[in-house]
């Protein structure tokens, strides 16, 4: 009772006393009177989009349940109590947004849209949502027959939580070398699962750690002592009714993580575990129960892409979801630097008045708006892909889908990482308080980097899909690819005339368009040197990555992103002039950073003006956004009670509520509990 009377007398001192915050701080509102005019509810309704209607639905249930949902009430929680956390509001949430089986199957983009919005407040609630929806239950579907049908149907109801057992602790990219194995007994009609070496344990596997009661292994099939590669099992490994774990199989949890730790990633162990004929998911391979194994997919390696095919699912989420947490960084981070007051002689000015911070915050905001390019372009192409993957797996009609979002899911995700850390930077030491919710942002994201596959491998993928197109063109056989006809391997670098030029749309996507060809051009001669050099072309390509063949998705993918945002600024200035010349704005200073920090480009093909003038326009565009940055970012952002940060509430009270947020925590005033070290020497 003392320590409560003790801390609440402080709080009245502080908070009713002289250092009652009397007036209202209206920075951001003389920051919101600057500028062009332009339509805000365009612009917000545009960038949502497709997934605005399940975004709002989903922000008016956190509304709801605010004490569930607030970042700052989580400060401090153990692993175990964010854990439970993010699993009560899945349960929570999922229900409420309307997705059945039925509906799934006609229009898979609505589980999609469920599962991203999902990462406007936290990644931890997608990650639940990715592991049951995305992963279980989209696998289970897909792989499965009609004697698998109750286990989708308990799916989608939450009967059953979960887990996709793929990587192993010494198998995570090459999939196709998982060490487990599922033998098939003829005598007895079943598999035996195993795992045969330390390395074989199934582990970072999402809901395995504490929740799932179902998995789908992945295993190497053998029978009879022959081995048909890698194919999908799906197995109970917790009792329903009392949740322990079966007899054959170890679980554990594979403990705290840097980020992300409202979710439990665990192992698996099989010894010897006995699983049912039924288990194997025999879409696209079957076997008798004599033993006979039948597949219309002849080739083991065509079998396990096409198995795997869905997974490119989740890759969608890794960027919208970073998407979305760099939406709320930028949000917190311009807001801040327009109230925040600095130096500037007699009256101190906002930070966001000031040059080099503009130059700091801008060009992460043009490319915000590209990485929402990326989201728009692939959601506009999922539901027909997810079709045809479902339907026809061996179809190649969805080659650029894929490999646009092999592209998008590292590149993008490495951008949007890099946002969140120079907005946590830009907002100084209060930037680094927990509360302010970029070490949140940060460290949720940073586990996004290897979610679905390391980007640095997923990305040479999509190196392959280019050089297939080049050898086209080289050919004289036309290049399928809608996004790669500029190809062209004796690329004549555009004429610059002048500085305006670099404002102008289409003098940017004939630079962008040559600064593929160049590049692609030199990793073609360099691949051709080491095929002379290397004893196979395995070895040729992987002493071709760095400098030549990494870099071309990534220029590749921005040129795509450029044509996008083209096409969106044209697009909003049918309806808002305005509203399409601060987009014009964003895709000038957008491209013109990327030019400016291509080292490789700048020092061989361009000149001395030239560069100079690409620096210039940066500059000045960084300005021109930088006076227009509160209202953009006021038509972006998420709403308050969704974002959770003292420092980026719309209202601009940010003092006000960081230090009631600061003094709302138990341990503000509280005495420490090991205050007897300090004191026993004091006696002594």
């Amino acid at each position: 009772m003392e320590a409560t009377r003790v801390r609440l007398n402080l709080i009245n001192s502080h908070l009713l006393g002289s250092f009652q915050f009397e007036s209202k701080d209206l920075s951001l509102d003389e920051y919101r009177a600057r500028g062009k005019k332009f339509n805000k509810t365009l612009l917000h309704d545009k960038m949502l989009e497709p997934f605005g209607e399940m975004y709002k639905l989903q922000w008016s249930l956190i509304k709801e349940r605010e004490d569930l949902f607030n970042h700052c009430l989580a400060t401090g929680l153990s692993k175990d109590a964010l854990e439970e956390r993010s699993i009560r509001q899945f349960m929570y949430l999922f229900p409420k947004c309307g997705l059945t089986l039925e509906e799934d199957l006609k229009n898979p983009l609505k589980k999609l849209s469920i599962v991203v919005s999902f990462c406007t407040n936290d990644i931890n609630l997608t990650s639940r949502g990715h592991m049951q929806l995305l992963l279980y239950a989209e696998m289970l579907t897909y792989l499965s027959t009609e004697k698998h049908a109750n286990l989708i149907k308990r799916a989608y109801e939450l009967k059953d939580f979960g887990c996709l057992g793929m990587t192993e602790i010494g198998h995570g990219s090459n999939l196709a070398k998982v060490e487990t194995t599922a033998k098939y007994d003829i005598e007895r009609k079943e598999f035996t699962i195993t795992s045969p070496t330390p390395t074989a344990a199934k582990w970072w596997i999402g809901n395995a750690g504490k929740i799932a009661n179902m998995a789908i292994i992945f295993a190497q099939l053998i029978i009879k002592d022959t081995n048909y590669g890698v194919h999908a099992f799906v197995v109970q490994v917790r009792d329903n009714q009392t949740h322990e774990t079966l007899n054959g199989i170890t679980v554990g949890n594979c403990g705290p993580m840097a980020g992300l730790n409202g979710n439990d990633t665990g192992f698996l162990i099989f010894k010897n575990y006995k699983a049912p004929y039924d288990c194997l998911l025999d879409r696209f391979a079957q076997i008798t129960p004599e033993g006979d194994f039948k597949s219309s997919i002849k080739s083991h390696a065509r079998r396990f892409g096409i198995t795997v095919s869905p997974l490119i699912c989740g890759r969608i989420v890794c960027f919208a979801g970073t998407e979305n947490y760099a939406r709320n960084a930028l949000t917190i981070a311009i807001r801040y630097a327009a109230i925040r007051k600095q130096f500037g002689g007699d009256t101190e000015k906002s930070i966001l008045d000031y040059q080099l911070h503009r130059y700091r915050l801008m060009p992460h905001l043009a490319t915000l708006f590209a990485s929402n390019m990326a989201t728009k372009l692939i959601a506009k192409a999922y539901n027909e892909s997810m079709l045809i993957i479902r339907s026809n797996p061996e179809s190649n009609e969805i080659s650029d889908f894929s490999w646009l979002v092999t592209i998008f899911k590292a590149v993008n995700v490495w951008n949007n990482l890099k946002t969140i850390q120079e907005c946590r930077e830009a907002c100084g030491g209060h930037g680094y308080s927990t509360y302010a919710g970029f070490i949140k942002l940060k460290q949720d994201c940073d586990a996004i980097i290897t979610t679905d596959g390391d980007s640095n491998i997923l990305i040479q993928s999509a190196e392959r899909y280019i050089l297939q197109a080049a050898q086209a063109a080289m050919g004289g056989k036309t290049v399928k690819s809608k996004y790669l006809q500029f190809i062209n391997l004796q690329p004549t670098k555009p004429k610059f005339e002048n500085k305006d030029q670099l404002k102008n749309p289409e003098f940017l996507v004939s630079l962008f368009e040559y600064r593929c060809n160049y590049y692609l051009s030199i990793a073609l001669n360099k691949f051709q040197e080491n095929m002379g050099n290397y004893p196979s072309m395995a070895i040729a390509w992987d002493n071709t990555q760095v400098r030549q063949l990494f870099v071309l998705p990534q220029i590749c993918g921005e040129l795509v992103l450029l044509k996008e945002l083209i096409n969106f600024k044209q697009e909003l200035a049918q309806t808002c002039a305005n509203t399409g010349d601060i987009i014009l704005s964003i895709l000038v200073l957008y491209a013109n950073h990327i030019l400016e920090t291509d080292s490789g480009a700048l020092k061989t093909q361009f000149t001395e003006d030239e560069v100079k003038w690409i620096n210039e326009i940066v500059v000045e565009y960084c300005n021109e956004v930088g006076e227009n940055s509160v209202n953009i970012i006021d038509a972006l952002a998420f709403p308050d009670h969704v974002i959770a940060s003292p420092l980026g509430h719309s209202d601009g009270q940010i003092y006000e509520r960081y230090t009631k947020v600061v003094e709302d925590a138990p341990e503000c005033y509280e005495k420490p509990k090991w205050i007897n070290i300090v004191q026993e020497n004091r006696r002594a």
